[in-house]
């Protein structure tokens, strides 16, 4: 569906009709998938139309209103949207408009392969990347047939058309519905400039791939400004909101929307995404009873896994605010790339990741260009954490911009006993950082220093408790580490934790800087 000009216009009219659309006010189209009729005229929330069919035809301009009736729903749908300052939103009461990516098959119609396998045929240029039985259980995508040999998978060949699968029990009902993923993007941005787009109050689910994308990572075009507020995003194949790709918005703005079943990154900002401002506010992703965040999860190995929000490199102004991330299979909670964030008054619980090590609830890992002038602060603080199966707070950075990054007042309770860090500097950059006034609970180690030799590092009036050790240390700190005032636990079982490869001359220098006068015991 184009929210576009498709139709040719004889010459001697394009003056004319050139007049009367610049000369026109905006409109507003009402579409009711229950009570609508396709013959009507749109315009009145009593005479709607019924289809999405119906609306691809229709010739947008740059203002108008397109509102879609609570309690509708449309199966395989997809609106493409070409046109400047457009709405997309919802009228009337009850349940928001679902937009359902994706086509419902019902298993009593497929043809048994033997084996406890299913064939259909349904052709989908890209491949089907989704199954869902009853809309719950996603199935596992294989590459080959013989990887069907376990319960939940499927397998799509393209060449014939054919979706294979087998499904989780050998006795499941005929009436079993599939919901199979038949669009790429629900809500698609074609290439077009200067596009300022709003999306409210919308259902956006079970997309083959994106909820809510540009046209295959788009073209190097420059957006205005895109604001997405108060949506639903369920079950979508990758992310719900991925802006990538060579194109940039203005102003990018997402707020109060609930990302639930997701199988990638819940949302996902490219490289350069946003020029002058990201926001990222207040918004709900994962759940304490979603259990299928990051389905499509590849494992400890790839980054596509199922983050909650993750920001690249090269966006300005970025701000991840009041957001709730729980219990997410991916990599991190929330991560980010760009100089200058700030991530404050989050919640994030339960980030894990099979077979994983580097998972971390929040993560910067700031990837400044070399060609900046000025790199600003990273500011990570006043967030609540609590997690069994990741890292509290991961910083990294770029060796040769050194980014400067303030943790302060963060809240971080892990899991007594687990082998993970309150706070970890894992790789890379170890310099310009300050530490201070954070709580922490729980874990192996209260701080991990790993990478390069720390430079101008201030770790200072932190809680630390109920840790086994303090500090594990893989680099050289005697020069540029300064420690004051933290609290740890009087019967903590050890100060520090060697790398095995550290020489015992460098070893001699550490412990004269760090030594157990420079803490606060307290009782815990």
């Amino acid at each position: 569906m184009l929210l576009a000009i498709k139709e040719k216009i004889p010459h001697v009219l394009i003056v004319f009709l050139f007049m009367c659309v610049y000369k026109a006010e905006a409109a507003t189209y009402y579409v009711d998938s229950r009570d609508g009729n396709d013959t009507n005229s749109g315009r009145d929330q009593s005479s709607p139309w019924r289809t999405l069919a119906r609306v691809d035809r229709q010739v947008f301009r740059a203002g108008d209103r397109l509102l879609l009736k609570r309690g509708s729903e449309w199966l395989n749908a997809s609106i493409k949207v070409n046109v400047e300052d457009f709405y997309l939103g919802a009228y009337g009461e009850g349940a928001r408009p679902r937009l359902i990516g994706a086509v419902q098959m019902i298993l009593k119609d497929w043809s048994a392969a033997g084996q406890g396998v299913y064939r259909a045929r349904i052709r989908h240029d890209w491949g089907v990347q989704l199954v869902a039985e009853n809309g719950e259980r996603f199935y596992k995508k294989t590459d080959n047939p013989g990887g069907m040999s376990a319960p939940g998978t499927f397998f799509y060949d393209k060449e014939r058309g054919h979706l294979y699968i087998k499904p989780f029990s050998s006795k499941i009902s005929a009436e079993a519905v599939f919901w199979v993923g038949s669009q790429n993007h629900v809500i698609e941005l074609q290439d077009r400039a200067d596009v300022n787009l709003q999306i409210s109050d919308l259902e956006i689910s079970y997309s083959n791939r994106f909820g809510v994308a540009q046209w295959w990572q788009g073209k190097a075009v420059q957006y205005g400004d895109v604001s997405i507020k108060n949506c639903l995003f369920k079950g979508n194949a990758f992310s719900a909101v991925a802006l990538a790709g060579k194109a940039s918005w203005r102003r990018i703005t997402i707020l109060d929307n609930e990302v639930t079943m997701n199988g990638g990154e819940g949302i996902y900002i490219g490289p350069y995404a946003a020029r002058e401002k990201l926001q990222i506010l207040s918004n709900k992703i994962g759940g304490v009873n979603d259990h299928s965040f990051g389905w499509r999860g590849e494992g400890h190995r790839s980054a596509f896994n199922g983050d909650g929000i993750d920001v690249k490199y090269g966006n300005a102004n970025v701000r991840i605010v009041n957001n709730q991330v729980i219990g997410v299979h991916g990599r991190h909670g929330i991560t980010t790339q760009s100089a200058g964030s700030v991530i404050s008054g989050n919640q994030v619980k339960e980030v894990y990741l099979k077979q994983g090590t580097g998972q971390a609830a929040i993560s910067a890992d700031i990837q400044a260009s070399r060609g900046e002038k000025k790199i600003e602060e990273t500011l990570i603080h006043d967030n609540y954490i609590e997690a069994k199966q990741s890292h509290g707070i991961v910083l990294r950075g770029s060796t040769e911009l050194d980014p400067p990054i303030r943790v302060e007042n963060n809240e971080i309770i892990l899991k007594r006993g687990s082998n993970f860090a309150q706070i970890g500097f894992l790789s890379a950059n170890n310099a310009n950082i300050t530490i201070r006034n954070n709580s922490g609970q729980g874990g192996r180690y209260a701080v991990v220093l790993a990478g390069e030799r720390p430079t101008n590092m201030k770790i200072e009036r932190n809680r630390f408790l109920g840790v086994e050790v303090v500090l594990r240390i893989e680099a050289d700190v005697s020069d540029g580490l300064f420690l004051a005032e933290n609290q740890i636990c009087r019967n903590t079982a050890k100060l520090i934790d060697w790398d095995v490869g550290k020489s015992a001359k460098v070893v001699d220098r550490i412990r004269k800087v760090i030594t157990s006068e420079k803490f606060m015991m307290v009782e815990c």
